[in-house]
C-alpha cells in the first residue's frame, strides 16, 4: 500500500509539472539528515514561483527510524538572492512533524508544529537539472537542523 501511494504522489506531482509547463515551476527530490534524532529521510519539494525571485514550497518528507513512522511536511518560502547557475536563497516557513512509535503505549503518537528558517544553494548544471544543498533550523525544537541534499527538475 505504501509503494502505491508513493507512486500516486509522484505521478500526480509529474502530471501537475508536464500541465504547467509555462509557468515556472521546479520539482525536487532530496535526503534530509536531521539532527537530534539522527533520522535520515527522503524529501519531496514542489516549487512555484508566484512573483520574481520568491518561490512557495511545499515539501513531504519521511524520516526512517528504528522502529516506527515518521514523517514532516513544510509550507516554505524562499527568496532568491542570485539568479545565475549557481542560486542562494533564504527560506522562511512553518512545519508539522509526527512520529508514530511502536513500543510506547502511553503516547504512541507524537506530533510537533513551528517555524523554521535557513538558506540554501541550487547549481543548475544542465538546462533542466540542478543539485540543491539547504540548511534548515528548527528553533522550537532546541535549535535542531536539518541539512538536505538534492537534484532539482527545472520544468519551466
Amino acid at each position: 500500500m505504501k509503494k502505491i501511494c508513493f507512486i500516486f504522489l509522484f505521478l500526480c506531482l509529474w502530471n501537475i509539472g508536464q500541465a504547467q509547463i509555462e509557468g515556472q515551476y521546479r520539482f525536487q527530490y532530496g535526503h534530509d539528515f536531521s539532527t537530534g534524532t539522527d533520522y535520515l529521510g527522503v524529501n519531496f519539494v514542489g516549487e512555484y514561483f508566484p512573483v520574481d525571485n520568491v518561490s512557495f514550497a511545499p515539501s513531504f518528507s519521511v524520516y526512517l527510524p528504528k522502529t516506527g513512522k515518521a514523517s514532516q511536511i513544510d509550507l516554505t518560502g524562499r527568496y532568491y538572492f542570485t539568479e545565475d547557475d549557481l542560486q542562494a536563497y533564504g527560506l522562511l516557513g512553518y512545519g508539522f512533524y509526527r512520529r508514530r512509535s511502536e513500543f510506547d503505549r502511553q503516547d504512541p503518537l507524537r506530533g510537533a508544529s513551528g517555524v523554521h528558517f535557513g538558506g540554501g544553494a541550487l547549481y543548475r548544471f544542465l538546462e533542466v537539472l540542478g543539485l540543491n544543498g539547504e540548511v534548515k533550523v528548527q528553533p522550537q525544537y532546541g535549535g535542531r537542523f536539518n541539512v538536505k541534499l538534492g537534484v532539482s527538475y527545472f520544468i519551466n
